[in-house]
């Protein structure tokens, strides 16, 4: 059990949590990720993380059937 010091200190500051992805989401961050010269850390920017979770190669066609959205 913590201790209201701790409770009190991750309240405020947070803690680090490991992260769980499924193997299939890691790969395809792996793939669409950019490195960033300085840290050397993996990101998404807006276009990758667009083509990460909507490829272009799929077919999203009757989209906006289902989901009200109007089409391109």
């Amino acid at each position: 059990m913590a201790t209201i010091q701790q409770s009190v200190t991750e309240a405020l500051v947070g803690t680090e949590q490991p992260v769980d992805i499924s193997r299939e989401s890691r790969l395809a961050f792996l793939k669409h990720s950019k490195t960033d010269d300085k840290t050397g850390e993996q990101y998404l920017g807006e276009e990758e993380f667009i083509n990460a979770i909507a490829p272009a190669s799929e077919d999203y066609v009757g989209i906006h059937l289902v989901h009200g959205i109007k089409p391109r």
